[in-house]
């Protein structure tokens, strides 16, 4: 079938025409919520922790109730080591053109110190122990988790911080997206499995100086207790170190 005569399929006009019309559907379909930025009144400089927040403004907007199943009631309430946790959740979708259009403006109008502590905070840091066999492309959580060390971590700020740290006993036990993505691995040199070294030196030894440097390397580390080697793969080429301080390759 012909494509419709009347659309030219992505012009200016039809962009400003489909925007309107998600906006008009929020409206008519959505709810309103209050969005409220937060300030930083108190940060620890080196590691970036917010140490006290205030909440002292408030912009009513329209937004669409996606998604409330992470709403799970009592179960929704973990106590943890670090105090209790509670998980529910939902999921809102809002026009962000609205917002550009009518938070955006006010909060560009704080103090020059205000507006700076009033920006979004895209930094985060992921650790994952022991994720055997967890980390699913396809569940709910583990493709969740993929999706953000794959493709969210493109959305952090200039400036802001992105950590990921995943530990595993088996190499072939992490998704393949996760091997192929990482920019860091860390070996340690108590590995005692051949049928595991054989499966790392094939996916890391040709970008590292061939297998005979590979084991070479990896001698040097199980020669001394609790050692590793951290070999940055971000590089190019990729570099190997002996525990972050000696460089081997």
């Amino acid at each position: 079938m012909a494509l419709n005569p009347f659309f030219l399929q992505g012009s200016p006009g039809e962009q400003r025409l489909i925007q309107d019309l998600v906006n008009e559907q929020l409206k008519m379909y959505g709810e309103d919520v209050l969005y409220l930025p937060r300030k930083i009144i108190g940060e620890n400089t080196v590691i970036r922790e917010n140490t006290a927040a205030k909440f002292d403004d408030s912009f009513r907007i329209e937004a669409y109730l996606m998604n409330y199943e992470g709403f799970a009631g009592a179960s929704a309430e973990l106590l943890t080591k670090f105090g209790v946790r509670n998980t529910d959740e939902l999921t809102l979708v809002i026009s962000k053109e609205r917002y550009d259009d009518f938070v955006q403006p006010i909060i560009d109008q704080f103090p020059a110190g205000e507006r700076k502590k009033a920006k979004m905070d895209t930094g985060f840091a992921l650790i994952i122990d022991d994720c055997q066999g967890d980390l699913n492309p396809h569940g709910k959580k583990g493709g969740a988790a993929l999706r953000l060390c794959t493709r969210h971590r493109h959305e952090v700020s200039p400036g802001d911080p992105a950590l990921f740290i995943i530990s595993n006993q088996k190499w072939n036990g992490m998704a393949t997206v996760l091997r192929a993505n990482a920019t860091g691995v860390i070996l340690f040199g108590n590995i005692k499995s051949k049928k595991e070294l054989d499966v790392i030196r094939e996916d890391l030894a040709d970008s590292i100086g061939g297998g005979q440097k590979f084991d070479e390397m990896f001698a040097r580390a199980a020669a001394i207790p609790y050692a590793f080697l951290y070999i940055r793969l971000d590089s190019t080429p990729p570099e190997v170190y002996l525990n972050f301080q000696e460089r081997l390759f």
